[in-house]
């Protein structure tokens, strides 16, 4: 039986090409990530669809996150520990989203003191994120944020807390998924709309 993309390993190669390319055009990979790997699918070759080109380079970025933060290395997607290429190219692509969002809370700290206002490091960072159109990636970080806080509000009463615990998880998950489908739905209206405008312009 032949195996589908999804279930054939990822060859060192392969995914280089696409992180390369996301490096390459960094820019539109951080405004807009799952569409960024529709067209990093078409314009690389790679057997594997939007799909798991976002889900593996999601992973890796936790991985990456993980790594560098706490100095763990996961288990998970061990291909970025056997292979140096693909760590320094994920620490890029970290290194860089991590500047890109520290900028984008220096203009609103600075927009903020101009304006006369003082906020502090929470208000920042979430009109700092209003500031730009919403990540899916952002979403799985931030629902991972909060099972965790689940997690450990659970196991403080696991006994009492069984009922509760399953309801937040489902709750948090159809967060997830309604989150997903309007950032879905926006980024597609945002391509339609650019694709609009650039039309009217050569018209």
């Amino acid at each position: 039986m032949n195996k589908t993309p999804q279930e054939i390993r990822w060859k060192p190669k392969d995914l280089a090409r696409i992180l390369y390319y996301i490096n390459d055009n960094f820019d539109e990979w951080y405004n807009d990530n799952y569409n960024f790997c529709v067209k990093a699918k078409e314009d690389t070759g790679v057997i594997w669809d939007a799909r798991s080109i976002y889900n593996m380079v999601h992973t890796l970025f936790k991985v990456t996150e993980d790594y560098l933060k706490v100095g763990t290395k996961s288990t998970t997607c061990t291909i970025i520990w056997e292979n140096r290429e693909i760590y320094d190219l994920m620490k890029q692509i970290y290194m860089r989203t991590n500047k890109r969002m520290k900028e984008s809370n220096q203009r609103v700290t600075r927009g903020h003191k101009n304006d006369g206002h003082i906020l502090n490091s929470d208000q920042i960072t979430i009109e700092a994120l209003m500031d730009r159109p919403c990540l899916i990636e952002e979403i799985f970080h931030l629902c991972d944020e909060k099972i965790q806080k689940v997690v450990n509000s659970a196991a403080k009463s696991i006994e009492n807390a069984e009922a509760e615990y399953n309801e937040r998880i489902n709750q948090i998950a159809r967060y997830r998924s309604e989150l997903i489908k309007k950032i879905s739905e926006t980024n597609k209206q945002i391509s339609e709309t650019n694709k609009m405008c650039e039309e009217f312009r050569k018209f």
